[in-house]
């Protein structure tokens, strides 16, 4: 826990009102000195000088209660123990939850480990990657055939791309399709099914994108000439293109079992890197908390350091009052005589509220 400098309590206000108060009882001791000496109280022997200071005791009494009544110390540590009972239990309550999300931690660090996982994820990327960049290339050479069906040019882009997400759906199920059947023959003949179907597709395209670049060049040639574009060349690069996504999706995309063992590895690191986050919040909480609380209780212990501090500077002027007084009572005294009860001790039995620093 990081240590938080202690701010001193003080109150100038009060300060102000006892240095007042000082200031006035001062003044009250040296004239009730002054005129007890002038009649030669207290008497040279058998006196009690506490009846004579008596009020100047009861004076300074008044300011240990003003003071309790204005710092409030027991409430000051009722709330110290209170805050420190609410502290302990929301450290108990964040405590057993980090001790839940370290358990977690360790469930989840024992099911990451598999070192397989990181080559079944660069083939997934390039499966996928390779996948997409053939159909995207493909689904681009369909944008003029809808260009000629009367689209614009964003919606033709647009429908390309569909092209191509079809076209990679349809690449990546062809092999499932084929291999759920169990038989050689049947697997042939949905080859040759799936293959016809897929060029006829890829014909029909092609003869349109003939059309059009046939059109296109006769149209812009400077000379009368007529060239047609065969379509043929378009169905076998297209028909190419797709074998290649077929036989990447067979060669190189993971199987259904090493799929889901990536999903689920990718899902620990996930929570791993979620339980991470949350020991580590977790943890600053805690260590917020403590913070708090070591805040409340140096408030708290300087409040009560600072009311110890003022009730002794009351009780030490109150001696200080005593000295006074005797020396004042001395200096007026017609008799020149010095009591013997300056010599016996004085009652100082301060009722006090705040603990001893």
């Amino acid at each position: 826990m990081k240590t938080t400098a202690i701010e001193r309590y003080s109150n100038p206000a009060w300060e102000a009102h006892l240095k007042t108060s000082f200031s006035k009882l001062e003044e009250q001791v040296k004239n009730h000195a002054e005129n007890m000496g002038l009649k030669n109280l207290p008497r040279p022997s058998g006196d009690n000088l506490d009846s004579y200071i008596e009020e100047h005791y009861l004076s300074h009494q008044p300011l240990i209660s003003e003071l309790g009544s204005f710092l409030h110390p027991k409430t000051t540590a009722y709330e110290v123990t209170e805050h420190g009972k609410i502290t302990e239990q929301r450290l108990r309550e964040h405590r057993n939850k980090l001790a839940k999300a370290k358990e977690r931690k360790i469930q989840i660090d024992s099911s990451y480990q598999n070192t397989t996982t990181a080559t079944s994820f660069r083939r997934f990327l390039f499966a996928l990657f390779a996948v997409a960049v053939i159909s995207l290339v493909d689904g681009s050479q369909t944008i003029p055939v809808y260009e000629e069906y009367g689209y614009s040019f964003i919606v033709a882009i647009f429908i390309g791309l569909l092209f191509s997400v079809g076209l990679a759906l349809y690449a990546h199920i062809t092999p499932k399709i084929i291999g759920s059947f169990p038989k050689k023959w049947q697997r042939w003949c949905m080859s040759i099914f799936l293959y016809s179907g897929i060029t006829t597709v890829f014909y029909y395209m092609a003869t349109v994108r003939a059309e059009y670049l046939s059109s296109s060049t006769n149209n812009n040639a400077v000379d009368n000439i007529n060239i047609h574009f065969s379509p043929m060349p378009f169905v076998i690069t297209s028909m190419f293109m797709f074998s290649i996504a077929v036989a990447v999706c067979i060669f190189y995309m993971p199987t259904r079992q090493e799929r889901a063992e990536l999903w689920r590895v990718l899902r620990a690191k996930y929570q791993q890197k979620a339980n991470q986050l949350e020991i580590i919040r977790i943890e600053k909480e805690i260590e917020v908390i403590q913070q708090e609380n070591g805040i409340v209780r140096n408030m708290s212990a300087s409040i009560l350091e600072y009311g110890s501090k003022q009730e002794a500077m009351i009780i030490n002027h109150y001696n200080r009052c005593v000295a006074v007084w005797k020396r004042h009572n001395l200096m007026h005294r017609p008799d020149n005589g010095v009591p013997d009860c300056f010599n016996t001790p004085t009652k100082c039995g301060f009722e006090t509220y705040f603990p001893t620093f």
